[in-house]
C-alpha cells in the first residue's frame, strides 16, 4: 500500500491509503448522500473523480477529501501543494461548485496506528518511509493511475522529513 501519512505524535499516526479503488466514484457518493448539485456539468465533473479505500479503519464513518489547493476548510492538514480535509462542508461547496479546488480525490476510511505503534513497525522494517518534495505528491495523487503509484512513490524526488524520525528508511 501507499500510504499518505498526514498526522503523526504522541497521540498516535493517521495516513489515508492513496493506491487503492473503492470502485465508486465521487459525484455518485455525494449523491447518495442526496447533496444538490448546482448543475449537471458539477455532477459530471466529480463523477470523474474516484473514490479510495483509505483504510480500514472507520469506513462508515470517514471520509476524507484530498485536494489541490489547500482550502478554508477545518478539520484540515496541508502537505506542501496538497490539503486534506474530513469538513462536511466542503462536500456542499463542491456540490455547490463553490470549492474552488483544482483537483480533488475522496478517500473512505482511514489507516490508523496508536501511539508508537508506527514506529515499531517502522524499526521491524514494515514499512519503507519516503518524504516526497512537496511539489511531488499532486502528480503522484491525481496524474498517475492506481496501479502505478506504488512504483512511483519509491521514484518520487525526496525532501524532509517533517514529523517523522528518520529511523529505518
Amino acid at each position: 500500500s501507499v500510504v499518505l501519512l498526514f498526522e503523526h505524535g504522541p497521540r498516535g499516526s493517521l495516513g489515508l491509503i492513496v493506491n487503492k479503488s473503492d470502485h465508486r466514484s465521487l459525484g455518485h457518493l455525494m449523491a447518495q448522500l442526496n447533496l444538490r448539485f448546482r448543475d449537471r456539468a458539477t455532477f459530471e465533473r466529480l463523477a470523474e473523480s474516484e473514490v479510495l479505500y483509505g483504510g480500514p479503519v472507520a469506513r462508515d464513518q470517514s471520509l476524507s477529501l484530498i485536494h489541490t489547493p489547500p482550502g478554508k476548510w477545518t478539520p484540515a492538514w496541508t502537505l506542501g501543494q496538497v490539503g486534506i480535509t474530513s469538513a462536511p462542508e466542503m462536500l456542499l461547496d463542491l456540490a455547490a461548485g463553490t470549492a474552488e479546488v483544482k483537483e480533488v480525490v475522496a478517500c473512505l476510511g482511514l489507516s490508523g496506528w496508536a501511539p508508537g505503534q508506527l514506529g515499531t513497525e517502522m524499526a521491524g522494517g514494515y514499512w519503507r518511509v519516503i518524504y516526497p518534495a512537496p511539489e511531488a505528491l499532486p502528480g503522484l495523487l491525481f496524474d498517475t493511475p492506481l496501479r502505478e503509484r506504488f512504483e512511483k512513490a519509491r521514484t518520487l524526488p525526496e525532501g524532509l522529513p517533517l514529523s517523522i524520525p528518520r529511523q529505518m528508511i
